[in-house]
């Protein structure tokens, strides 16, 4: 069972400033180490000869793959902040999710397309059904892109499909491995330790946090052909008077969204 997250005390506005202030230092970091490295990278071209050039190429390549991993870090490091300690549980409003997973769905295929991915992902669910819940964009979008790009990371022409089904529960299928089966505990609320992070466990642990936050529980398992994430929700409710529906809404939604895909899906389609 997915163990409950202290909710914060903290106002809106406070946690948008800490939001911000958080990545705003995160990225005059990356800022300054990206330029010293590019400074070091001139000096040499300038001042050695062609073969210590071709020498150290490698190594900037290298130190600038490091950046991008320690860049995206960051920011999982900061949704996780988000979701455990500065999100407050009271913030979640009645939202249709069949609705946002139909915008997030033609979103991400859209920016898979327009980066020449052989990743696909479908959403198998009834035409025109809702499916109401207390729920946060900021949430189910941080959950279900740490899902998408994990698999895209691993399979760049995976094939994702998103289902519903009987006692309120969600599937979220893949055509690759999946993770590795001690990473696989993180989704259930398992310990989490550094090795597991460093082997690829900070997307995995965010989303598991987020689905906490949702009141939803996750149950991995591993099989023939793929990998499958359970996703049991609560209880849903009747259709509240203003819902995400409408087709502005949505396409709104998935402005936003691309938005968020175009930097996770760069990372992870690296290689």
């Amino acid at each position: 069972m997915a163990r409950p997250i202290q909710s914060s005390p903290l106002d809106e506005q406070t946690l948008l400033r800490l939001q911000g202030g958080v990545k705003g230092r995160f990225a005059r970091s990356f800022s300054v180490l990206q330029g010293n490295v590019d400074t070091l990278e001139r000096y040499l071209q300038r001042h050695t000869n062609g073969a210590v050039q071709d020498d150290t190429e490698p190594l900037f390549e290298s130190i600038y793959a490091q950046i991008d991993a320690l860049e995206h870090l960051s920011t999982n490091a900061v949704d996780l902040l988000n979701g455990t300690v500065l999100h407050d549980p009271q913030q979640l409003q009645p939202m249709d999710v069949a609705a946002f997973l139909r915008a997030f769905c033609a979103g991400t295929n859209e920016e898979l397309a327009c980066r020449g991915a052989g990743a696909h992902i479908t959403l198998d669910l009834p035409a025109g059904q809702g499916l109401y819940l207390p729920a946060s964009e900021a949430l189910l979008n941080a959950l279900f892109v740490n899902l998408i790009t994990n698999s895209v990371h691993v399979r760049h022409d995976t094939v994702i499909t998103v289902s519903g089904g009987p006692g309120n529960v969600l599937t979220y299928r893949d055509t690759g491995p999946g993770p590795a089966p001690e990473l696989l505990d993180i989704l259930r609320g398992g310990a989490v330790s550094l090795a597991l992070l460093h082997r690829g466990g900070m997307g995995l642990l965010v989303a598991a946090v987020c689905a906490q936050d949702l009141g939803w529980q996750l149950e991995p398992e591993a099989g023939a052909g793929g990998f499958a994430l359970g996703m049991h929700l609560p209880q849903s409710q009747p259709a509240p008077a203003a819902v995400l529906c409408s087709d502005a809404g949505q396409r709104a939604l998935q402005d936003r969204l691309r938005r968020l895909l175009r930097r996770e899906l760069a990372y992870a389609l690296r290689g």
